[in-house]
């Protein structure tokens, strides 16, 4: 199988294809009968560090529920090594798709949660959520926030603390 990789800060919009092997293994060593895999990623690109053909990446003894994760961890090194030539620096800070209750809102209880959803329109780059600080009324409340992130995208909830 191939796959087209691409690399969002790659201004040419370069893609590289790879190629994908998933192989059943033959394991007569296991007494269970379990059945392992093993992938084999290809490229025919050069390497940053070294200026060679990316060696491929070959990816041993995976059970089957496993494919999945192992294969895009393989394909995110694989990403790692390839010379994308002159890549975009990410410089925007992502956006505010929604937030509750919303910077209008008036006669908002005191203890209302916040919550907040961006999106970095530079999906590869991803939002950097170690960098995310958030102050109510000048006290700074980061340590509180709940954050998920997926994709491109963070979902941030404040609880803030409830006084007894």
């Amino acid at each position: 199988m191939r796959v087209n990789l691409f690399n969002a800060q790659s201004p040419d919009g370069k893609t590289v294809p790879i190629t994908v092997n998933i192989n059943q293994l033959d394991d007569s060593t296991t007494n269970d009968g379990e059945v392992l895999w093993v992938i084999i990623l290809s490229a025919g690109v050069l390497d940053k560090d070294t200026g060679q053909l990316v060696e491929d990446i070959v990816i041993n003894n995976i059970q089957k529920e496993d494919i999945l994760t192992e294969l895009s961890s393989g394909l995110n090194e694989m990403g790692a090594r390839i010379n994308w030539t002159d890549l975009e620096e990410d410089l925007r800070a992502p956006v505010i798709k929604q937030m509750t209750p919303n910077l209008e809102d008036i006669e908002v209880p005191i203890d209302s949660n916040v919550t907040i959803r961006l999106r970095d329109e530079f999906p590869t780059t991803g939002i950097d959520t170690s960098s995310i600080k958030m102050y109510a009324n000048g006290i700074e409340v980061t340590q509180d926030l709940h954050i998920n992130t997926e994709s491109n995208e963070a979902s941030i909830l404040w609880v803030p603390r409830r006084i007894k």
